[in-house]
């Protein structure tokens, strides 16, 4: 139940504010709206520096404000790296991507959880409470399937946001070495050494 929606419409985009100043972004050419096309607890990234947020994110903000901060931040760390550009190397529900194209997707999404949440400032305990109220409310599939979409595993992203900071070649070369390693691919040095290098050339 939200009590006063403008009041936290007003508490978000405070909270814009700060994160953007962070990144180095302009807040106020960023717009963040309530986007009811977006399903759970989650966010949207969208063409014209816009960031939508689902209702239910809307309406658990008396529960813990750093929940839809995090998603937040999240969405907002897409829109540094200009990663809707990249959109069509994310369908991955639509096209049988390749091992490569899910690997970049991987990477993609994993940058901005971990820069996302670096830029909050939240302690261990905090960022196992927001991760654990998103995998109890949206879809988390284990491991190999979350790989197969392109996506971490819910608990893979409380683990490294609590280690890194920064999306560093130290934090890549470890997400892709699980990655290879669950996905059985061969040759996993030569992946992980292609998959790293074109994500730093063509995705920062």
């Amino acid at each position: 139940m939200i009590k006063n929606k403008k009041k936290l419409l007003e508490a978000v985009e405070k909270k814009k504010n700060i994160l953007c100043s962070k990144l180095d972004m302009d807040g106020e050419k960023i717009k963040v709206k309530v986007d009811r096309t977006v399903k759970g607890m989650g966010g949207i990234a969208k063409w014209k520096r816009k960031v939508g947020l689902s209702k239910k994110l809307i309406q658990i903000w008396d529960e813990d404000p750093n929940i839809c901060f995090s998603v937040l931040g999240h969405e907002l760390i897409h829109l540094k790296y200009h990663d809707n550009r990249h959109f069509m190397v994310r369908i991955s529900t639509i096209l049988p991507f390749t091992a490569i194209a899910r690997a970049k997707i991987l990477l993609i999404e994993m940058r901005a959880n971990i820069e996302g949440m670096a830029i909050l400032n939240l302690n261990n305990n905090e960022i196992d409470r927001v991760q654990d109220k998103l995998r109890e409310n949206n879809y988390s599939p284990k491991r190999k399937k979350s790989y197969k979409q392109g996506y971490p595993e819910q608990s893979q992203i409380a683990d490294f946001a609590k280690r890194y900071k920064v999306f560093d070649d130290v934090a890549k070369k470890e997400l892709l070495t699980d990655f290879c390693d669950v996905m059985k691919i061969n040759d996993s040095s030569k992946f992980i050494s292609k998959v790293i290098s074109v994500f730093n050339k063509k995705y920062n």
